[in-house]
């Protein structure tokens, strides 16, 4: 093989490109939403009230999402694929693809049942032994796994909205006293910061800080997206990398 693993690589290398078109999305929105909070007067309640607007979540960033962690995943398919067709120097069928299973036994059984077998067991004590692709080996893994049966079978991937204000600073108008809000709001709801009988004014907004999180999947759930993107990117591709220096270097023996 000139170069192992071609249509793998470029798998990954599309997932990037689609995970830096999703970073300048994201970036985009924030930068055209104002988060400044805004006082207003509530007239039934008679109290101040600092309120801050939701920021806003496309839903075109879920379909993204799928995007990404549909090639990453695949690119594993494509790596075991590649691996049968040359060493068993047959087309592989349909069902070939990079193992998954809840628990190492049944991750060994799946192996041995299937035409993977055929790859050796050094390549496949790699799998099961430094990979784990199973529940409570590499979690992560295991996450990019589901999340990308879910996005293809039910549902888009959820995300929501995180803000952070550090600094944010009000003046009470009568007294002078001074206040400092650590203020964290999450999702697109609006959110009052603060009520208060007390009329003020907004001496500082501070720094904003916005980041969309995972909603739900399994070890991904409440971590930032593109982070984790371009982390699950870097394993997916040290994957390919450890399967490519162990399959040219002898690993495919039986």
């Amino acid at each position: 093989m000139a170069r192992s693993f071609e249509s793998a690589r470029l798998k990954i290398e599309r997932a990037n490109k689609h995970i830096q078109d999703l970073h300048q999305s994201m970036q985009a929105i924030t930068h055209k939403q104002s988060y400044i909070p805004a006082i207003q007067h509530n007239s039934e309640t008679g109290e101040y009230q600092l309120k801050i607007t939701g920021a806003q979540v496309v839903v075109d960033w879920s379909l993204a999402l799928g995007d990404v962690v549909h090639n990453l995943r695949t690119a594993l398919d494509h790596v075991v694929w590649e691996l049968v067709a040359t060493i068993t120097k047959q087309t592989p069928s349909k069902w070939v693809r990079f193992p998954f299973q809840k628990t190492r036994p049944e991750l060994v059984g799946t192996i041995n049942r299937g035409e993977i077998k055929s790859i050796g067991t050094d390549l496949i004590d790699l799998i099961v032994d430094e990979i784990k692709p199973y529940d409570g080996g590499n979690d992560p893994l295991v996450a990019l796994h589901r999340m990308d049966i879910m996005d293809k079978h039910h549902s888009l991937i959820s995300v929501i909205s995180q803000m952070d204000f550090d600094g944010l600073v009000i003046a009470l108008m009568k007294s002078g006293e001074i206040r400092t809000l650590p203020v964290r709001m999450m999702g697109e709801q609006d959110y009052i910061a603060l009520a208060t009988a007390a009329e003020f004014k907004l001496a500082d907004h501070g720094n904003t800080t916005f980041q969309v999180l995972f909603k739900e999947g399994g070890a991904f759930k409440d971590k930032p997206v593109i982070p984790t993107l371009h982390n699950m990117s870097q394993v997916v591709s040290s994957i390919v990398d450890v399967i490519e220096k162990a399959y040219l270097t002898g690993g495919s023996c039986s």
